[in-house]
Formats: C-alpha cells, structure tokens, sequence
C-alpha cells in the first residue's frame, strides 16, 4: 500500500500529467482544491478539455451565478471561468484528459 498527502501534491491534482502525482496519465485529471473565503481565481479558459467541478462545501459565485455545497457545474471548453470564493470552499475538479499546459489566462479589453 502506497499513502500521499494532499497537501504534497501540485495545486491539489491527485491524477493526471503532474509530477508529484497519485496516478500519473495523460487519460484523465483530478483534483481536490481547497480556495480561501474571498479569493478571486484568475479569468481563464481551457482549450482542450471540459471541466467538471463538484463543490463538497463552501460557496462561491461563478460567472454570476452563486453555488454552494452539492453543486456541479461544468466549464465547456473555451469557455472562460470567473470564479469568487464567499467562504473556504472545497471543490474536485476533473477532465476527461491530461496536459498541465491547457490553463490560459484571459484579460478584459
């Protein structure tokens, strides 16, 4: 039997093309995240791959609409995610696909 820690993993990917990983493979990426009651995440998109996201707890609103404990929203690809945090929030994150590069940021004009 192999343990880990969360808190040594990169940004919280369990699975997927990182180093340290749980489960290193390109087939898929999963995470678990925790963001601190008013952080805003930087404007960004995904090129690749959609992006599932479950809230465990917590509440935040993202592109305007606010969500809290059970939620699950779902980021098409292309689609730019604006998300802030009401309170410490715990969320999993998956993709059906792996490459730590496919995170652009996105500025307003």
């Amino acid at each position: 039997m192999q343990c880990f820690k969360l808190k040594n993993m990169k940004d919280g990917w369990v699975a997927g093309n990182f180093t340290p990983s749980v489960l290193e493979t390109d087939n898929f990426e999963v995470a678990i995240q925790t963001h601190p009651k008013g952080y805003k995440s930087p404007l960004h998109l995904h090129k690749k791959f959609k992006e599932v996201n479950v809230i465990i707890t917590g509440s935040m609103t993202v592109n305007g609409r606010k969500l809290s404990d059970g939620d699950i929203f779902v980021f098409d690809i292309l689609e730019v995610s604006d998300a802030e945090f009401h309170k410490d929030t715990t969320l999993v994150v998956i993709r059906p696909g792996s490459d730590p590069e496919d995170k652009y940021l996105v500025e307003l004009s």
